[in-house]
């Protein structure tokens, strides 16, 4: 996939993830949780070409000062963007935080979605179908920038406690 393609289904994905922020309030409550540190066994993935866009979208915010910590968030035990327990990048956070503690897995035939149990809020997010309606039909949405090497990569690095969500064939 080239790049303008891949910016343009990240460009919908984020704009469509925008409704996300208003259908989970629990993140909200959550200071210094488990789930923002590499010893949870997670660690945010990005996507091919994520971290470009995401580089693009910091410039035009002016935010150049962000840049070289792109590429630190899959390294370091508590994200770079993390700033007195906010999210200092969070209108263009990644897709893997977007739709945390929701995570997908794909088998190359089926998406499902699974649930991390490192997120102390997991059992009432998995209530809101809104949300999890939403997360799904992003991650569907994806599929085509996503290859076995990503998918295999995405494994290695979510290695919690799953509850498995839904299933479906995209």
């Amino acid at each position: 996939m080239k790049k303008e393609e891949a910016f343009s289904l990240l460009s919908a994905a984020y704009n469509l993830s925008n409704k996300i922020a208003g259908e989970v309030k629990e993140c909200s409550n959550c200071i210094g949780c488990s789930c923002e540190t590499v010893e949870s066994g997670e660690r945010v993935t990005l996507l091919p070409y994520e971290a470009e866009y995401i580089e693009c979208k910091l410039k035009e915010k002016e935010k150049q000062d962000f840049i070289p910590l792109i590429n630190l968030m899959t390294e370091v035990e508590i994200c770079p963007f993390l700033k007195d327990y906010k999210c200092s990048i969070h209108d263009i956070r990644p897709i893997d935080c977007r739709s945390y503690p929701i995570v997908p897995k794909y088998n190359g035939i089926d998406l499902s979605l699974v649930v991390s149990k490192v997120c102390p809020y997991w059992m009432k997010i998995t209530k809101n179908e809104k949300f999890i309606n939403l997360v799904e039909k992003i991650w569907a949405m994806l599929l085509p920038l996503l290859d076995k090497t990503w998918w295999e990569e995405y494994a290695s690095q979510n290695q919690d406690p799953f509850n498995k969500l839904t299933q479906s064939n995209k």
